[in-house]
């Protein structure tokens, strides 16, 4: 399954729009995902949290 975390620069609005248009793939935002606990770190951290 195709899945995309969406960086804190990207408006929650593409993601609404890409939840709509394309049910079959995920997509979060860092700003939401795991309770927003990955805002603000650097990317390499939310890399490899999401690998995780």
């Amino acid at each position: 399954m195709l899945s995309f975390l969406l960086d804190e620069q990207i408006s929650h609005v593409v993601m609404e729009q890409l939840r709509l248009k394309r049910t079959e793939i995920r997509v979060e935002s860092v700003l939401q995902w795991n309770g927003g606990n990955l805002r603000g770190n650097d990317d390499g951290m939310v890399l490899r949290e999401a690998h995780a």
